[in-house]
């Protein structure tokens, strides 16, 4: 691909051959397993909702969220493009869902809003649009978000939670603090639902958080927790 030629130009994409996403990235659609209902709470573009889509063979029903109708548009060109079936796009916050989903999904997965410090090699200009405050303001939208997502969570259903960033109050402080309020939700190892042995072999033993980093992951620095809501 020349330095001028973008994704869309590539052959094979308009025809819904193949699909861009980070390997960090991808792993989000292994660890929420094979639910027949999930929520994907902050969707757009709609690579992990896609992707989850994917790996259901189109069979189950994926739920992708986002606050911005021009974003949803775009979760619904990506599902459309790719010739899937099971993604539905809808415009809504995520910390409204529990109104009409409270207790009924099979996974939730919040891809959250962050402050986007582990995609600088490819985003270079976004540290210029960060300030100070912008991590405590968004750890409280985050924590706002994931606590609406949990209430969707049916008993014994899985949530997970991810961000691109590298920083522990988005991360690993936001996923340690979940559980503290959430008496109804255990940590669940991620090691076991990873997709390889490569990407077994970046857990740390039977932890249901992962922090990858670009220097020694060669991805993203991107950010994984895992947990599951005990039965009823």
């Amino acid at each position: 691909m020349g330095p001028l030629e973008s994704v869309e130009s590539l052959p094979g994409f308009r025809e819904g051959l193949f699909s861009v996403q980070d390997e960090s990235s991808m792993l989000v659609a292994h660890v929420l397993g094979r639910p027949s209902l999930v929520i994907d709470a902050c969707a757009a573009p709609g690579g992990k909702a896609t992707h989850i889509a994917e790996l259901a063979r189109d069979e189950a029903r994926v739920v992708a969220c986002d606050v911005s109708a021009r974003r949803v548009a775009l979760i619904s060109e990506s599902a459309r493009r790719l010739g899937l079936r099971s993604v539905e796009a809808i415009e809504r916050d995520a910390r409204e869902l529990p109104a009409e989903w409270a207790g009924k999904a099979d996974a939730v997965l919040v891809d959250a809003p962050c402050t986007g410090l582990g995609v600088l090699a490819r985003r270079a200009d976004a540290r210029w649009r960060r300030q100070p405050g912008d991590v405590a303001q968004l750890a409280r939208l985050q924590a706002e978000i994931l606590s609406a997502a949990a209430a969707c969570v049916a008993p014994g259903g899985v949530l997970v939670y991810s961000t691109c960033t590298v920083g522990r109050a988005e991360n690993a402080d936001q996923a340690e603090a979940f559980l503290q309020s959430h008496a109804d939700f255990s940590p669940s190892p991620l090691a076991p639902h990873m997709p390889s042995d490569a990407a077994r072999g970046l857990c740390d033993g039977d932890s249901h958080m992962l922090q990858l980093l670009p220097e020694i992951s060669g991805t993203d620095g991107f950010f994984i927790a895992r947990f599951v809501r005990r039965p009823s």
